[in-house]
């Protein structure tokens, strides 16, 4: 039996272990907002790494830092947050030392929100599927990771290269995340990383940035029964929205030459201006003095965001409002990043998912948007990712769920990863 034989039985082997520990992270609820429960998983995170003989260290992102980072960032300041943004990094030093691999997973989820029919905390297992908040997006990728380095303890494998491992907190929510703190603050050094984010059937090489842009019209209340003396801030937003849509007309237009999975029904990265959230009106008889617009721009890679926020700067320029005025808040949330598709850890990477698979694995950009980004722009860390959800797991959806099957391929493919470039 070959080495690589050995470490993927292994997996097999510790199958009901992996899913019994994926059930126990689900239900640990970690919604953002506010961001609840992180020091109790960080902790049982840590404690299943320091059973593989790994150093081990919760890092909490200081408040003030986040305070001051987070500070004019919509997507903070609109949704409260509290309680400590806890983090996991893990060390395995390896025999040579000469390269360090990354390894990265977020332990937040989005909320729960409406439609369920299954416990969105009890990791049920129906035909195959574990259902569960943060099932596909993605706490089972995150024991996928421990469990991959579990399969190489077990099997006598020893690693040429160190490892890190990183859990952190906030992706979901986005702008300032702890991932971000961890890379400026000097926790986050290595040659490459692999993130856990992302489904199964690609390797992904490339991610949307995101900009969110709130707009607000202003008007003056007075009683609907006499609107006329009043300025009505719903109908100031007529213009707005007409001007926005022709501008998303010319974004959608726009193509770039990174292929998608197909079966997002586009061919290439897309970048997007969408309304997302409207809002004004306190009671039916009373004129609203404000109507507020989110609006949410996905910027391509070879987008710059910077350009992106001036163009819709210039649209509502052109607005012409009969009444009232109009303002914009802008806030980039992540900024688009790609890496070289035939860099070592994308080849390494596409080769082993297509081995495990037995399928033409191949790289490819995704419409959504991560924190690896300030990896790779900020830390100079080529990156790339992918994990053990699926288009049709549901992720931030209802009854949201990752197959058991692929949470061992991917337990699997990160074994062989860290082997196929650390050496061994």
């Amino acid at each position: 039996m070959s080495v690589r034989e050995a470490v993927t039985k292994q997996v097999d082997k510790d199958k009901d272990s992996l899913i019994e520990f994926v059930r126990k992270l689900v239900r640990i609820p970690t919604q953002d907002p506010p961001g609840e429960n992180y020091p109790k998983i960080c902790s049982v995170l840590a404690e299943e790494l320091k059973g593989l003989g790994m150093d081990v260290e919760i890092v909490v992102a200081p408040e003030k830092v986040l305070k001051e980072k987070r500070a004019g960032n919509i997507v903070w300041e609109a949704m409260p947050w509290s309680g400590e943004r806890t983090n996991v990094i893990a060390k395995l030093r390896g025999m040579e030392r000469r390269k360090t691999l990354l390894f990265n997973g977020h332990i937040d989820t989005v909320p729960v929100g409406a439609g369920w029919t299954k416990d969105p905390f009890k990791g049920e297992i129906i035909h195959g599927k574990l259902y569960g908040r943060g099932s596909s997006d993605m706490k089972g990728s995150c024991a996928a990771i421990v469990y991959a380095f579990r399969a190489l303890r077990e099997a006598g494998v020893k690693l040429k290269g160190d490892v890190t491992l990183t859990f952190t907190s906030d992706e979901e929510r986005g702008g300032y995340t702890s991932l971000c703190y961890l890379v400026d603050a000097g926790y986050i050094k290595g040659d490459f990383m692999v993130g856990g984010d992302g489904n199964i059937e690609n390797v992904y090489t490339a991610s949307n940035g995101r900009i969110i842009f709130k707009v607000t019209t202003h008007g003056k209340a007075v009683h609907s029964s006499v609107a006329f003396r009043g300025i009505n801030a719903i109908e100031g937003m007529v213009p707005v929205l007409e001007e926005l849509f022709k501008l998303k007309r010319v974004i959608e237009a726009r193509e770039s030459d990174i292929p998608v999975n197909p079966r997002q029904g586009i061919k290439h990265l897309t970048p997007l201006l969408t309304p997302t959230m409207i809002d004004a009106g306190v009671v039916p008889n009373m004129v609203p003095s404000d109507c507020t617009l989110m609006v949410d721009r996905r910027v391509v890679p070879s987008e710059d965001p910077r350009k992106a926020v001036k163009e819709v700067e210039s649209c509502l320029a052109k607005v012409k409002i009969p009444k009232g005025k109009c303002t914009l808040e802008t806030s980039v949330v992540y900024d688009p990043f790609e890496v070289d598709s035939k860099s070592p850890i994308a080849v390494i990477s596409t080769k082993v998912m297509s081995e495990l698979t037995k399928s033409g694995v191949t790289y490819a950009g995704i419409q959504g948007s991560t924190d690896i980004g300030w990896v790779v722009n900020k830390g100079k860390i080529p990156s790339v990712f992918f994990g053990a959800g699926r288009i049709e797991g549901m992720a931030h959806g209802a009854d949201e769920h990752v197959k058991i099957a692929d949470l061992m391929t991917a337990a699997k493919a990160y074994a062989l990863i860290a082997m196929d470039y650390l050496g061994h």
